[in-house]
């Protein structure tokens, strides 16, 4: 195939100056990477720096203003790109239903002295980009918190601290009282001897007593 198109190249591209010019449509940059960009093969996840890769040996690094890119964190993208300008790629996922054009990410210089023009712009664009990821995420754990906060509004027995923190014992149980029947713990002792020889006291070595005290002592030593 790719002998067939070297070798129909120049016919085409003859044809193609002499199409008029109503009649060409002009392709987004979206579009000419999805359908001619080259691929590196390999598939990148999202990361704290954004999308990592490299092409021909050079490292870079890909990040989108797009607020809905993030939301696709667990996405593994394959990549298209235009080996003549690496400043924007394309991000693909598996079945493309989902496109993001990913820009390279701008290096701010280290000393303001070094700061040459379009700097504080991109320095600027950031900065309001963050501060309307914020916005966006601040908004959706208030939509959390009044979807948990109706469940247990809805569900008063889910509104207890043994219940919502899960704490266990000694012996990896619910520290709830109620596991107590199951386990058949405080029914019978372990022994019917008393320990009372070294001054410890009467309470038999089982007993439910001693038990809840000794899981008090396993929790502040966990904490």
């Amino acid at each position: 195939m790719t002998l067939e198109r070297t070798e129909k190249r120049t016919k085409y591209m003859e044809l193609w100056r002499n199409t008029p010019e109503a009649e060409k449509l002009p392709l987004s940059w979206s579009q000419y990477l999805y359908y001619f960009g080259a691929e590196t093969g390999f598939k990148n996840m999202l990361q704290g720096p954004g999308l990592l890769m490299s092409i021909d040996g050079i490292k870079h690094s890909y990040d989108c203003y797009d607020l809905s890119f993030r939301e696709h964190a667990a996405v593994r993208w394959a990549v298209k790109y235009d080996p003549t300008d690496t400043s924007k790629v394309l991000a693909i996922n598996e079945d493309g239903t989902l496109r993001y054009e990913l820009e390279e990410k701008y290096v701010q210089p280290m000393a303001l002295q070094d700061r040459k023009e379009g700097d504080f712009a991109q320095l600027e664009r950031v900065k309001t980009f963050n501060n309307v990821l914020v916005e966006s995420i601040t908004e959706q754990r208030k939509v959390t918190a009044t979807a948990i906060g109706t469940m247990f509004e809805e569900n008063p027995q889910l509104n207890e601290t043994l219940t919502k923190l899960i704490l266990v014992d000694s012996k990896g149980q619910h520290k709830d009282t109620r596991s107590a029947g199951r386990l058949g713990v405080g029914s019978k002792a372990v022994g019917s001897k008393a320990v009372g020889s070294k001054g410890v006291g009467s309470k038999a070595v089982g007993s439910k007593e001693n038990d809840e005290e000794e899981d008090d002592v396993n929790f502040y030593k966990m904490v």
